[in-house]
C-alpha cells in the first residue's frame, strides 16, 4: 500500500508533512509562522528522515519506509526479547504474530506518523538493558542511552518511558551490590 499511496491521514497531512514541505520550499530548517503549535513543537529527527526520503524518491511515496522498517525491526526485537526471557523459538514467534494482529500497528506502516519509529527506539533500549542485565557489557548501556536520546528527538511520548528505565536501572544497581 505504501509504495503506491502517499500518506493520507490527518496527522501526517496536518503536522508532519507540512514541516518537510516548508523546509523544501524555503531551503531552511528554520521555524515558520505555522497554523498549529504541533507543527513547530514536535522534535525534528523523524522529520529529517522524511526529508531525506523525499529527496531520495522525488515524491512522497517513500515516506512509508521509515515506519515499515520500524515495524520489521520491532518484530525482530520482540522476538529477541522473548528469547532473552527464555521463551522457546515457537513462543517467541507467536509473540511477534500477536504484535502483528494489532490494527493500529499495521495502519501506522503506510503513513508518516512516527509512533512506530519511537517504539522501535524504546524497544531496542529495553532489549539492550536486558542484555546488560545478563552480560554486563558497557556497549549495551551505550545502546540504551543512544536509543533513548534518539527517541526523545523523535516524539515527546518517549519521555513517558524514562521513569521506568530509571527505576529498572536503579533496581539493577541495587541487585548488583
Amino acid at each position: 500500500v505504501g509504495i503506491n499511496t502517499p500518506p493520507n491521514n490527518l496527522d501526517s497531512l496536518h503536522t508532519h508533512l507540512l514541516r518537510i514541505y516548508y523546509w523544501l520550499q524555503h531551503g531552511s530548517l528554520a521555524i515558520w509562522p505555522a497554523t498549529g503549535m504541533p507543527q513547530l513543537n514536535y522534535p525534528i529527527n523523524a522529520h529529517l528522515q522524511g526529508l531525506w526520503l523525499f529527496l531520495l524518491g522525488g515524491n512522497e511515496n517513500l515516506f512509508f519506509l521509515a515506519s515499515w522498517f520500524s515495524l520489521v525491526t520491532v518484530c525482530c526485537v520482540v522476538y529477541e526479547v522473548a528469547r532473552g526471557l527464555n521463551f522457546s523459538p515457537r513462543q517467541s514467534l507467536f509473540s511477534v504474530l500477536v504484535l502483528l494482529t494489532f490494527p493500529i500497528v499495521l495502519l501506522q506502516t503506510y503513513s508518516f506518523q512516527n509512533d512506530l519509529i519511537v517504539a522501535v527506539m524504546v524497544m531496542v533500549a529495553g532489549w539492550a538493558l536486558l542484555n546488560y542485565y545478563r552480560q554486563h557489557r558497557l556497549a549495551d548501556l551505550l545502546i540504551v542511552m543512544l536509543t533513548l536520546a534518539l527517541s526523545l528527538g523523535i516524539k515527546q511520548t518517549a519521555f513517558l518511558v524514562l521513569p521506568s528505565f530509571f527505576i529498572t536501572a536503579v533496581v539493577m544497581l541495587i541487585k548488583k551490590q
